[in-house]
């Protein structure tokens, strides 16, 4: 049983590691202002979908062993752009705005006002 979990624990590290160094490629490859603090969520989630399913060439089970290693290949980027919209989120929260640029008040509302006033408009639709 402990074999197992220091199999695990190695496994998962070698996971980290990989995602660690996509996500350094892709710093490299597209940096980091320019590209990663103007997406939306949406845009995050459509990177994702993209690569979460690029590795499908319309083939059913069985998989031949290159299909699933073009899907694991897959998943660790999909962990890393994952990483990189949290990475991105928290750099602009950290800026001193205390908000990202799409999430916008209402005007003339500070933003813990706007949230008071969905959070009451939440209630009374209820």
């Amino acid at each position: 049983m402990d074999e197992d979990v220091h199999q695990g624990e190695y496994q998962m590290s070698n996971v980290y590691d990989e995602i660690r160094a996509e996500r350094e490629y892709q710093d490299d490859k597209w940096g980091v202002e320019i590209d990663d603090t103007k997406n939306t969520p949406w845009m995050w989630a459509a990177y994702i979908g993209q690569y979460a399913t690029s590795w499908m060439r319309g083939t059913f089970l069985p998989l031949q062993p290159d299909v699933t290693d073009a899907f694991r290949k897959a998943m660790v980027k999909v962990a890393a752009i994952a990483v990189a919209a949290i990475q991105s989120i928290d750099r602009q929260r950290a800026g001193g705005s205390q908000s990202t640029f799409y999430e916008r008040p209402f005007s003339g509302y500070s933003y813990e006002e706007a949230r008071e006033h969905f959070a009451e408009d939440k209630s009374n639709a209820e």
